[in-house]
């Protein structure tokens, strides 16, 4: 095991009291780091209203966020997190290495560059962006993201996209750097197989509701699979707009076999997975789709478009992948019968759980930029 390194972690996108679930996988990353580095994160917010900084502390973990008043003008606000930055990184211990996230065109991107520069430190970045992804035609990268990433790349030692399909996108786009993909955490302590057996169909999706993740095409698929006569039900919801999801399940005549959920903590997620027999997506893109481990990790069957980096983390004899509406409403159905004819083998269940705690675990990911950081002198 190398010695552990002092990691100053600034990323772009970070979960705070303005936006909670804002890159809450690039705060795993960090408490993964932490099992085997001090991680020191410093993140900045905008926000409406005047907040108190907030500080935590855990172990070789430590994390600062602090909220500074909008104050109108996006140049001025910009120097401001740039102060706010400067001050905060003097009060640290000597800093071995910064790991940023995201080639994005934020003062939090730019002032990762600044720092490692000035301290003649490396600099990695982690990188999740779909924007980047040539398979997301639902955006366009603009001119100037190009330039500013291909910026930042050129200053980086090492890009870490959480996908080969993402690593691939950032070359397309003239991104070039040292890669090594290193996929996204799930929490084995909590994402782990029921101990309880399922006797109806139950499936379940969560995401943030957002037009690419195709909510109409799941809520059809139910209508069919519905009138068919079979006795299932379906779990639906996220961190989205659930009164357009409702008014979406009420003119399907769905209700008496659908469930609303709210946005969810990793636990109360994790205890709906293990509640359920299949978690279905029906992406246009994904950049790696965290809920797909999470899901195997509870010994669930996964029902999913292939898209983006779906393919690399969902073996076949774990899941079924579906490229149009009626392999969807196929896949539901047989696994209603499946269910229904025989018992799921336990094993079955604990070589996906197996699967997630060797690939995705905390300690998994830990070791994973152990790798990448015991390149770099300190």
């Amino acid at each position: 095991m190398s010695i552990p390194k002092n990691i100053l972690f600034l990323s772009s996108w970070f979960p705070n009291a303005v936006e909670n679930l804002n890159g809450n996988f690039v705060q795993k990353h960090a408490k993964a780091i932490s099992l085997l580095h001090n991680v020191y994160v410093i993140h900045c917010v905008l926000s409406t209203t005047k907040r108190s900084p907030e500080f935590y502390s855990d172990g070789q973990y430590q994390e600062k966020i602090i909220y500074l008043e909008k104050s109108g003008f996006k140049f001025i606000d910009w120097l401001r997190k740039w102060q706010v930055f400067s001050q905060e990184t003097r009060n640290l211990p000597r800093i071995d290495l910064v790991h940023a996230n995201v080639l994005a065109p934020t003062i939090n991107s730019w002032f990762a560059v600044y720092y490692a520069r000035w301290k003649k430190i490396n600099l990695i970045f982690t990188e999740h962006w779909t924007v980047f992804q040539v398979q997301n035609s639902t955006s366009k990268v603009s001119l100037i993201q190009k330039w500013n990433a291909r910026f930042l790349a050129k200053r980086s030692a090492c890009i870490c996209p959480v996908s080969n399909d993402l690593k691939n996108s950032l070359v397309h786009h003239g991104i070039i750097s040292d890669f090594m993909v290193i996929p996204n955490v799930v929490n084995t302590q909590i994402f782990s197989p029921s101990k309880s057996k399922i006797t109806v169909s139950t499936f379940i999706h969560l995401s943030t509701l957002v037009k690419r993740k195709r909510i109409p095409i799941l809520l059809d698929a139910a209508v069919k699979i519905k009138e068919k006569g079979y006795n299932f039900h379906f779990k639906i919801g996220g961190d989205g707009d659930l009164i357009k999801l409702h008014q979406q399940i009420k003119e399907r005549d769905l209700e008496m076999v659908t469930t609303i959920l709210p946005a969810l903590s990793e636990a109360e997620v994790a205890s709906e997975m293990k509640r359920s027999s299949a978690f279905v997506l029906f992406s246009e893109n994904e950049t790696q789709g965290v809920v797909i481990p999470e899901a195997l990790a509870c010994g669930i069957t996964v029902i999913s478009t292939s898209v983006g980096g779906i393919a690399e983390i969902l073996p076949k004899q774990f899941g079924v992948f579906v490229s149009n509406f009626e392999e969807l409403v196929d896949a539901m159905e047989q696994h209603i019968i499946q269910l229904n004819s025989s018992d799921k083998a336990k094993n079955e269940a604990q070589s996906m759980y197996e699967y997630v705690k060797h690939t995705f675990s905390p300690s998994a990911i830990a070791q994973q930029y152990d790798s990448v950081y015991s390149k770099f002198k300190s």
